[in-house]
């Protein structure tokens, strides 16, 4: 059973508490009312006095009794006063409501306050919803004596999931941003934050002069969701650990928050610790000294001193955390990533290798469009936060048989959308999409080709010229950063004396 005491002794505080914050919740009276349509009692005249039933009697009063004076405001004395008459002298909860109403108000969490009051509420209304739906169907499957559709009964069951899962999400929770174009200083803060979004200032220096130009001019916007789409064996997670470790070298973190740490973390569901960290240290090891890696060779003390002096040189945090995609979904994602910003941190960059993995546990009837809202749900989480969302994907069947016969050309014709596998309309899902594949030269030298598509983010502006080039792998270093060094950048591949083979794009 509810603790119904419990429950609407939170009901009180978190109406109490709002009254006196200078940014009041105005919408979680309606709400209120709806949670209290759950608590019901047994009659007040045969309530015994000192029962739970009566105490819950003189609690709801007490709540009908704010509620219709919700704009006149709340006397603590009065209300103090009235609790103690309503809780009868149950020291417990006298405890408790001493604690919520403590003189010791900071005005500046109160809102933060009451949002964790009423969140905690929904869940145990989402609780109590799924316990009764539970023990319905366990009646139901295994004592009524019935004969059992499975198949229809899996679908009820799954409706009901549904409704709950649509319902629990109120308006305030599924907003991602507002704002008010009668309130003069709420809309030059908006336009403050879209510019700063979109100035140079604000943009992650990927280290890559072609590809920053590609984006814009300067990288990656804060707060966008960016996608590099490629097939096996194509460098996806090679350009992620890439921008793992250019992102914290060639930025000056650009705090919302100074009193916060500025965080870059790599999130990987396929590759592991191990590998991501022998991706990173060869490629550091290879461009500071011009020399193949031998891991086996490899000083530990060496290696951690080189990849945080590379990393670390501009006061950016780097974390890598792996996890089993089988057991972690989208909202595991958003977990961690609340529990990252509670510790003190301001995440700039999530460089994810692959948000893929963890769509099947997503809700949805089919993969395409657990895929789909897997991206769509990661982007409106991260945005309005200044995150910045990296991961890749796989191109399809279809852009593996194109690569085959026009190697040079699949980039540029993969951009117009529909090409990733086992959900064609990914594109729609993005801030911006970059298509790239590894092409073997008749040089004999290798080429990251890269074409960059949707840039919902500003890059309209980008000349069709930089939006397609190569980046060349060296046979020590791969791809070296460039920035402020000199152009690597190529907008055609070397021209080759070959009659036999046109390469002259």
């Amino acid at each position: 059973m509810e603790n119904n005491i419990l429950i609407l002794i939170k009901i009180i505080s978190a109406l109490y508490l709002n009254s006196l914050s200078e940014d009041k919740n105005e919408t979680m009276h309606e709400e209120i009312e709806e949670l209290l349509k759950g608590i019901t009692t047994s009659n007040r005249a045969v309530a015994g006095l000192g029962t739970d039933d009566m105490v819950v009697e003189g609690l709801r009063d007490t709540v009908d009794w704010m509620l219709y004076n919700k704009d006149v405001g709340y006397s603590k004395q009065d209300l103090s006063q009235r609790l103690a008459i309503n809780l009868q002298g149950s020291n417990e909860y006298i405890v408790i409501v001493d604690k919520l109403l403590s003189d010791e108000v900071i005005v500046h969490e109160l809102s933060g306050r009451v949002s964790g009051i009423m969140n905690e509420l929904r869940h145990n209304k989402t609780k109590s919803k799924l316990k009764k739906m539970v023990l319905v169907a366990n009646a139901k499957l295994n004592f009524s004596g019935d004969y059992i559709n499975t198949k229809e009964f899996v679908n009820d069951f799954i409706t009901e999931l549904s409704e709950i899962q649509s319902k629990s999400t109120s308006v305030s929770k599924s907003l991602i941003g507002k704002v008010n174009f009668d309130n003069d200083e709420d809309l030059e803060d908006a336009l403050a934050k879209t510019i700063e979004l979109t100035d140079n200032t604000g943009i992650l220096n990927t280290g890559f002069i072609g590809l920053n130009k590609a984006l814009g001019g300067y990288g990656i916007p804060r707060g966008a969701a960016i996608n590099f789409a490629a097939l096996s064996y194509n460098y996806k997670s090679g350009i992620l650990a890439d921008l793992f470790v250019n992102i914290p070298h060639y930025n000056i973190p650009w705090m919302w928050d100074a009193s916060k740490r500025p965080l870059i973390l790599n999130l990987t569901f396929e590759n592991t610790l191990a590998q991501t960290l022998l991706i990173i240290y060869e490629k550091l090891y290879e461009i500071k000294t011009g020399k193949k890696c031998v891991m086996g060779k490899v000083d530990t003390a060496q290696a951690r001193a080189l990849i945080k002096e590379h990393t670390q040189v501009n006061g950016y945090s780097c974390h890598i955390e792996h996890y089993d995609p089988n057991n972690f979904s989208i909202y595991d994602i958003f977990e961690l990533i609340n529990d990252l910003l509670y510790a003190g941190y301001e995440i700039h960059a999530i460089i994810c290798d692959y948000l893929s993995q963890v769509a099947p546990n997503t809700f949805g009837d089919r993969l395409d469009t657990k895929i789909a809202k897997t991206f769509e749900m990661i982007r409106n989480f991260c945005t309005p936060k200044g995150i910045t969302f990296i991961t890749a994907h796989q191109l399809s069947t279809e852009a593996q048989k194109y690569a085959k016969e026009y190697p040079t050309q699949m980039t540029r014709w993969a951009i117009g959308g529909g090409k990733y596998m086992d959900c064609q309309s990914l594109h729609t899902k993005l801030d911006i999409e970059v298509i790239q594949h590894i092409i073997q030269h008749i040089d004999g030298k290798s080429y990251l080709d890269i074409a960059r598509g949707k840039h919902r983010c500003g890059g309209h502006n980008t000349p069709m010229a930089h939006r397609h080039f190569y980046l060349p792998f060296d046979e020590i270093g791969g791809i070296i950063p460039d920035y402020g060094k000199a152009d690597r950048t190529l907008y055609s591949l070397p021209k080759v004396l070959d009659a036999t083979v046109n390469w002259d794009e």
